[in-house]
């Protein structure tokens, strides 16, 4: 029994680790630039067909904290980005504005109910 505690524990202490800000999950959104994405404003909502260098640094800038970060932050403050999201013209943005390919793990974990 006691082998099992310790084993139990030790799984515990590990998932610890790998779960971003420990077992709370707490992210500070006020250092998640989730609003950045605002210069991407006319692009993602259809009204330009490319985007601008403003929204494609806005873009990058989600690449400097972990994907679940921005996605834990956008579902919690929708009201970050001014428009609805357009998923399809968001993960184009990855091409358009020559990304890495973790800007996909951001795209893969934003809500399902944005355009």
């Amino acid at each position: 029994m006691a082998k099992i505690m310790i084993a139990s524990f030790s799984v515990l202490m590990i998932l610890m680790c790998l779960v971003p800000g420990g077992i709370s999950g707490e992210v500070d959104c006020n250092k998640v630039p989730v609003g950045n994405i605002t210069e991407c404003g006319p692009f993602i909502t259809g009204l330009s067909e490319k985007p601008s260098p403003k929204c494609c640094e806005g873009a990058q800038s989600w690449l400097s904290v972990p994907a679940i970060d921005i996605c834990i932050c956008y579902k919690g403050f929708p009201n970050l980005v001014p428009f609805q999201l357009n998923l399809t013209r968001v993960a184009s943005l990855q091409c358009q504005c020559g990304l890495s390919p973790g800007f996909a793990d951001i795209v893969f974990c934003l809500p399902r109910n944005v355009l």
